[in-house]
């Protein structure tokens, strides 16, 4: 494929076929969504997410309760990013561009393959 292919260093990249794998993805999409059944009634049923056969519960349980093991494990980490967090955009912005420097200063000296 030398006619409308990209050559890279990591191999070729050719318009044509990526579009033609677009077509035929887009076609089994197509012909998976046509097997679809057309009768769904809205407030029925049908509407509501299968729980294993049973009915959902109807209690909410709060992400905080959810994840109340990850949250106590890492309690130290957050308490780290929580007194970091100044909710100022400048700040941000401040240490993406000093990041930013000490990368390509880094990419410059040749420390970046």
């Amino acid at each position: 494929m030398s006619g409308l292919a990209l050559n890279t260093a990591a191999g070729y990249w050719a318009p044509l076929l990526f579009l033609a794998g677009l077509a035929i993805a887009l076609a089994v999409a197509a012909l998976i969504r046509s097997r679809g059944n057309a009768n769904f009634s809205r407030g029925t049923e049908q509407e509501s997410a299968f729980f294993s056969g049973n009915r959902a519960p109807e209690e909410n349980i709060a992400g905080e309760n959810f994840y109340w093991g990850l949250f106590s494990a890492g309690e130290r980490y957050f308490r780290l990013l929580k007194s970091v967090h100044s909710g100022l955009v400048n700040d941000y912005v401040y240490c993406f561009v000093i990041l930013l420097i000490v990368l390509l200063a880094a990419a410059l000296l040749g420390g970046i393959a």
